[in-house]
């Protein structure tokens, strides 16, 4: 058995809380870390995205579920600032087709612990889902809220 983990392992602890802790302020996704380099539950992110087959193309103001390492949370696409169709490059597009790659700005419903995926690869992939659809994986680029 280890005694030292390091970033991106996967581990058991065990803590003792104080008898008037509140169990209800635990939930899934919650992260554990250091108080000098907290991770933020973050409601607002940019992410350069590849969309797969979809049926329908994304535009803005489409809800997705916005599937993270450690959670799902309900989110909506306010923003398309450049799509990629091979070496075109399109600015403020209004949709992003099928096979496509696109910088988005994204707002969630409630914070999610994210990172930027250059600093933290782990907290920064994402998935953007429709129900039982997978639409799009990406990568964190920006925090902005």
């Amino acid at each position: 058995m280890k005694a030292q983990a390091i970033a991106g392992d996967s581990v058991e602890l065990s803590v003792n809380f104080p008898k008037s802790f509140d169990f209800a302020l635990l939930r899934r996704g919650m992260i554990l870390c250091d108080p000098k380099n907290v991770c933020y539950a973050i409601k607002e992110f940019m992410a350069e995205i590849t969309t797969f087959e979809l049926k329908y193309p994304l535009i803005r103001g489409k809800s997705v579920y916005v599937h993270t390492r450690f959670n799902r949370v309900e989110g909506i696409l306010v923003r398309i600032d450049k799509s990629f169709i091979g070496k075109e490059e399109r600015k403020n597009p209004k949709c992003v087709a099928s096979n496509t790659n696109a910088l988005v700005h994204i707002r969630l419903q409630e914070g999610a612990c994210m990172e930027l995926y250059s600093n933290y690869s782990s907290l920064g992939r994402i998935v953007l889902r429709d129900i039982s659809d997978t639409l799009a994986s990406g990568l964190v680029t920006e925090l902005l809220k």
